[in-house]
């Protein structure tokens, strides 16, 4: 090749593999998450008590607000599963994996499904 030999090969390899480790995860410590999950459980406390009352005792039809507050919820929930996306899980060892791909795969084969279902429209 015209211009190019194995050292400039070589550091282009080495560039391109230290761009592919570059992770924008979020720190499982930190404040965002706490917030987030504190969200997230409040969310589901709401929608294991309100749902099934509603259901079972509401007879007139529900109103604006409630219906823009529960599609609100639902957006949280499928804005979770992209935040899971981008969070990094505890190894056996107790470090974290920032892999984008381990995690990805780590999530898509545990608990995306639960999550999926969990954002279904109430």
């Amino acid at each position: 090749m015209i211009g190019y030999d194995a050292d400039i090969l070589k550091k282009q390899k080495i560039k391109q593999k230290n761009a592919n480790n570059v992770c924008m995860v979020i720190s499982p410590q930190s404040r965002f998450i706490l917030c987030w999950n504190l969200l997230n459980v409040g969310l589901l406390l709401y929608n294991a008590t309100a749902s099934p009352f509603r259901v079972a005792f509401h007879t007139t039809a529900a109103s604006t607000l409630l219906l823009a507050f529960e599609t609100l919820t639902d957006f949280i929930f499928l804005m979770d599963i992209f935040v899971t996306f981008l969070l990094p899980y505890e190894r056996y060892d107790s470090s974290y994996e920032t892999s984008l791909k381990k995690i990805a795969r780590n999530y898509v084969f545990g608990s995306l499904w639960i999550d999926v279902l969990a954002c279904a429209p109430t």
